[in-house]
């Protein structure tokens, strides 16, 4: 059992707004330039014409969104920029984040994404440094543990 486990979620610092919007734009980057060559290539080998490019952009950018925000999640307790700034995704229970938490956390960045972003402006204000997400899922992002 690692030493993060051990220590009450209500007892962790979380992650202020600055440093998530890092962490965000970190993992931005990387799931859109990773989506974007895989698209790339794989029209260019099959020679796709423009609606077929379409449709497996839409395919992609949904199976990345996917992986990355849910599957890498659960696995790893938070995304790569999450992880290379020193964060960690936690739920407030202390239980392990599921593959519907990981989900409904999705859901809730496309509702932030509709709102004008004001659902991750919300970090900034919250006393406990939460967004939209965190709330209807009932997580936090925190600083990982220094032990």
């Amino acid at each position: 059992m690692n030493a993060e486990a051990t220590i009450a979620p209500s007892q962790r610092v979380p992650a202020g707004f600055w440093i998530r919007g890092a962490a965000f734009i970190i993992d931005f980057l990387i799931v859109n330039v990773s989506e974007f060559l895989v698209e790339y290539g794989i029209a260019r080998l099959l020679g796709l014409e423009p609606m077929g490019e379409q449709i497996l952009d839409g395919a992609l950018t949904i199976g990345f969104y996917f992986y990355y925000y849910c599957i890498y999640q659960v696995k790893h307790q938070g995304t790569p920029g999450k992880k290379w700034l020193g964060l960690e995704l936690i739920r407030n229970d202390g239980k392990p984040l599921t593959k519907g938490g990981a989900m409904l956390r999705l859901l809730g960045y496309l509702i932030s994404f509709l709102m004008m972003g004001c659902g991750f402006l919300m970090a900034a204000f919250h006393p406990e440094k939460k967004s939209f997400h965190d709330l209807i899922c009932g997580t936090s992002v925190v600083e990982k543990s220094k032990s």
